[in-house]
């Protein structure tokens, strides 16, 4: 899991899962997570090609770390991420999803948001309606791979 010195790798399947960490409270009807749950502007999940569902419950050192092993991961594909859709306004949102490795987990990717062409990282200026759009599309293609015990 260790990046040591690897280069980005920018380039994901259409079918490449990718994993992140989910509490019991967190899913909704048919084993999928609600969209509240899902966390615009930049979500943090990790890719098949270099991890596996477990390591996003291996602890990172913070002190709310060593409670994930109780919480469970969900699955979504890289081609079920919407890739774009426009506010009211006009304005264009596009998803992407991004190879952000870290020094101790290099299949650390994230979901991010762009907002005309900027990326944005204040989940307060997205577009309220755009948000809810995007993490009902998502909600409804997750599955819980690993179901939490909090």
């Amino acid at each position: 899991m260790y990046r040591n010195g690897r280069p980005l790798d920018a380039a994901f399947l259409a079918n490449e899962r990718l994993f992140f960490r989910c509490t019991l409270d967190g899913i909704g009807d048919e084993g999928r997570i609600k969209p509240a749950s899902i966390h615009p502007p930049d979500q943090s999940v990790n890719r098949e090609k270099y991890s596996s569902c477990r390591d996003v419950l291996l602890p990172d050192g913070s002190p709310r770390s060593k409670v994930w092993i109780l919480w469970g991961v969900a699955m979504i594909l890289v081609e079920d991420v919407p890739p774009e859709t426009r506010s009211a306004g006009g304005i264009a949102f596009r998803f992407t999803v991004e190879h952000d490795p870290l020094d101790d987990n290099y299949g650390h990717s994230e979901l991010r948001v762009y907002k005309n062409g900027q990326r944005e990282r204040d989940k307060k200026k997205m577009n309220s309606q755009v948000k809810k759009e995007y993490r009902t599309k998502l909600a409804l293609r997750t599955r819980v791979v690993i179901k939490p015990l909090i």
